[in-house]
């Protein structure tokens, strides 16, 4: 009985074994030799590279989550993007009366008018409720009709998880989005100078309109913009809050030519600072940016090379191709841009583009640039196999990027199998090892 208690024990510490470093290399970075991020408290997070689209950090980036007043964000895109900032907006009474009463607003009345400018900085500045009711009727007709443009232009942005109900965020079980996603938008958004310039502005003044004699202050309530909780590099976000979507906040960041996006979604408290703070730190220590044009060894443009480049991954068609010179790759620090592998995509679309050069770090994004055309009348004589080419410059560099670390492990876990399997063995025959010590222990008594 002893026995089979003993090689019970054996196999469930064998079970236990392999399931520890099951999860313990489930729990890993997906992504070898990419730094390790802080651990945050909100349930979603996000760092990416504002130019290059790249994620430097995730936390369940696709989970579905209510968005609260970060959705704003979109709203203030669309206008922005479909009207004039002299647009003249007229208060309905439903875009007064139709919002949650204790939510946030500025005190509008029904007729009042604001330009749309004015509109825009009271929604990002203050989140007032009933401005963004009223900017959705001006551009869509209604609510719902502006919603069906959110859901459009969210669709356009790549969005895969976010449906719109409303423009500002209220409480709506069919009105959520993740974290990626609301990056994305946010990506979108900071491309445009005049949202750049609200976002960053810490107070603004409403003048008198035609239903009210005083001037209206607006303050800015993303506090890593004020004393209290300012963060060197903010150039502003938007918050959100309610109590089914918890504390919402998307913030803006730029140090030297890195422009960083921080999504967090349903923290607690002011846990989404902290985290964002976290988020940002982690990001400025551990990445840079490289110019691809400036860095690409295997692509040169000299019109004065009329030989073939062994090393251009281009070949002969070098000289009337040339690479988007603003495009980068965002990598680690400890690494170097030829750790950068390139995959090129034709593209037939664009008549100024004849491919997509995308990089990827351990097989992550961390990067695209275009190739565009100096002698168009070449692209139908363009032909090339990107795949063979990129293999045939890439096989060697690629075969050397062997993973030591994974290896180590991977030798360090079959050692333990095989002591543990060896010490089941020797648990096995321990009964016959006993008998011999008796018979040999007896014969010699008898010889005795």
């Amino acid at each position: 009985m002893k026995r089979i208690y003993s090689i019970t024990a054996i196999f469930i510490s064998l079970f236990l074994c392999l399931n520890l470093t099951i999860n313990c290399y489930a729990s890993e970075k997906k992504i070898d030799n990419w730094p390790s991020g802080p651990n945050v408290s909100s349930d979603s997070a996000i760092i990416m590279e504002a130019s290059t689209g790249a994620i430097l950090y995730e936390k369940n980036i696709d989970k579905q989550q209510y968005p609260a007043s970060i959705t704003k964000i979109m709203t203030t895109l669309l206008a922005i993007e479909k009207c004039s900032m002299d647009e003249t907006v007229t208060f309905s009474k439903e875009a007064v009366f139709g919002i949650e009463r204790n939510s946030s607003h500025i005190a509008r009345d029904v007729g009042e008018q604001l330009t749309m400018e004015q509109c825009l900085y009271a929604i990002m500045l203050e989140s007032a409720n009933e401005v963004s009711a009223a900017v959705a009727e001006h551009i869509g007709g209604s609510n719902e009709g502006f919603a069906k443009i959110m859901n459009a232009k969210a669709k356009e942005l790549g969005c895969k998880n976010t449906h719109f109900n409303n423009p500002h965020g209220l409480p709506d079980e069919n009105h959520y989005t993740s974290a990626y996603d609301m990056a994305l938008i946010a990506k979108a958004a900071i491309s445009n100078n005049t949202f750049k310039t609200i976002i960053g502005t810490k107070r603004y003044t409403l003048p008198q309109t035609n239903k009210n004699d005083e001037c209206y202050y607006l303050n800015n309530h993303h506090k890593m913009l004020q004393e209290a909780l300012h963060y060197d590099g903010c150039e502003g976000g938007k918050t959100g809050y309610t109590t089914v979507a918890g504390a919402t906040l998307v913030t803006f960041a730029k140090r030297g030519d890195l422009e960083l996006i921080c999504v967090v979604m349903k923290t607690s408290g002011t846990q989404h600072y902290e985290d964002t703070k976290a988020l940002f730190d982690y990001a400025f220590e551990n990445f840079e940016k490289y110019n691809i044009a400036e860095n690409e060894t295997n692509f040169t443009n000299n019109p004065q090379n009329t030989t073939s480049n062994s090393n251009s991954i281009f070949g002969d068609y070098e000289t009337f191709i040339s690479l988007n010179e603003n495009d980068c790759v965002v990598l680690p620090k400890s690494s170097k841009f030829a750790d950068a592998i390139p995959s090129l995509n034709y593209n037939n679309k664009d008549a100024d583009v004849l491919a997509t050069l995308s990089y990827h770090y351990n097989k992550h994004f961390v990067g695209s640039t275009t190739v565009k055309l100096v002698e168009k009348s070449k692209k139908d004589n363009f032909n090339f196999d990107s795949d063979s080419n990129l293999k045939s410059n890439k096989t060697k560099s690629s075969s050397l990027k062997i993973n030591i670390f994974k290896i180590l492990k991977l030798v360090f876990f079959f050692i333990i199998i095989i002591l543990i399997l060896l010490i089941i063995i020797y648990i096995c025959n321990l009964p016959k090892l006993r008998r011999r010590r008796r018979r040999k222990y007896n014969k010699r008594r008898r010889h005795r």
